[in-house]
């Protein structure tokens, strides 16, 4: 096993004063062991896929009030709950060809451009092909008391899942200073004032990225023609049983060149796009928390109308970077 950038940590210590530890190792067991030495409230199962060409590094930044994580990873994935209770705040970016996906209650994922605040205990996998990801994780009390200095009011905590972009304002901020303070703290930054800036001004830009989301995403509520509402909720009651452009565009009650104009415009694919990827996703959730019980990525598959199983296949890898069979084996 390699060091990078920082101190090795033996896998029975359970020393939580260094400032900062970086470890890659190319065996799933080892990586495991590894982290779980660093954070034992943690439960991380590393996976190799693919047989070969194996690498998993996390490097871990500890600040007074904060962690910053970040995991990278080559042929390899991880399946995470939280180690953050209610004590804590806990958010996920994928940076670089990464996708990260969310416990099956979500049936979603998210990908580059997003960060991401998740629940308490809240499951994740993270992973494939050459894939880095960052993990925050805020003391709640701390983080609270920041919020309220900024909004001059009480904050109501954080308990369900948020998401918000890290391609445009606030939130690109926040993914701009987080690579900055990563690569600063690991070379100048170790005076404890100038620690304790950096945690500030990364939780302020957190909370900033969450409350300006607030109000952008209550404007595009009432900016949504009501057309377009009727498509999405359409499309949401009806994904195991696919309907036709021409009826999501009959129930929307517009002409099929608007609905797909107004798809293009919200969410950067067609109608028929955007419900491939929702079914696809209830798909991976299945599989996820499939019982063993002799269900087969078949019987999820048609279950949910994919019955052209060769394309289906092809669809699933090319969104989540794995085969149907492989998030299977890895519930």
């Amino acid at each position: 096993m390699k060091v990078e950038g920082g101190t090795l940590i033996p896998v029975d210590s359970k020393d939580k004063k260094l400032e900062r530890v970086g470890i890659r190792a190319s065996d799933p067991e080892v990586a495991t062991e590894s982290y779980q030495a660093f954070s034992p409230n943690s439960e991380l199962r590393v996976f190799q896929w693919n047989g070969s060409d194996f690498l998993f590094g996390f490097g871990v930044e500890k600040l007074p009030h904060m962690s910053l994580i970040r995991f990278r990873m080559r042929n390899a994935g991880i399946a995470r709950k939280s180690n953050a209770s209610r004590e804590h705040i806990s958010a996920t970016m994928p940076l670089r060809n990464s996708i990260v996906g969310l416990g099956a209650a979500d049936n979603g994922s998210i990908g580059s451009g997003t960060i991401r605040q998740y629940r308490p205990e809240e499951v994740f996998d993270a992973g494939f092909p050459n894939s880095d990801v960052f993990t925050l994780m805020f003391e709640q009390q701390w983080a609270d008391d920041i919020a309220c200095n900024l909004t001059n009011d009480i904050v109501k905590p954080l308990e369900t899942s948020r998401s918000v972009s890290s391609r445009d304002g606030y939130g690109a901020s926040l993914l701009r200073s987080i690579m900055y303070s990563w690569r600063e703290l690991g070379e100048n930054l170790n005076h404890p004032a100038a620690r304790r800036q950096i945690e500030e001004h990364l939780v302020t830009l957190f909370w900033l990225s969450f409350m300006a989301d607030d109000d952008t995403a209550a404007s595009a509520a009432n900016s949504v023609p009501k057309y377009l509402r009727r498509a999405e909720e359409f499309i949401a009651s009806n994904l195991s049983d696919p309907p036709s452009l021409d009826k999501i565009a009959r129930v929307a009650d517009v002409s099929v060149s608007t609905l797909t104009r107004s798809f293009r415009r919200k969410y950067g694919v067609t109608p028929m796009a955007f419900m491939k990827q929702r079914r696809l996703e209830m798909v991976r959730g299945q599989l996820l928390t499939a019982r063993d019980d002799g269900t087969t990525v078949t019987d999820i598959a048609t279950e949910q109308g994919f019955y052209h199983l060769g394309q289906f296949a092809v669809d699933y890898r090319k969104m989540f970077g794995e085969s149907p069979s492989e998030t299977r084996r890895r519930r």
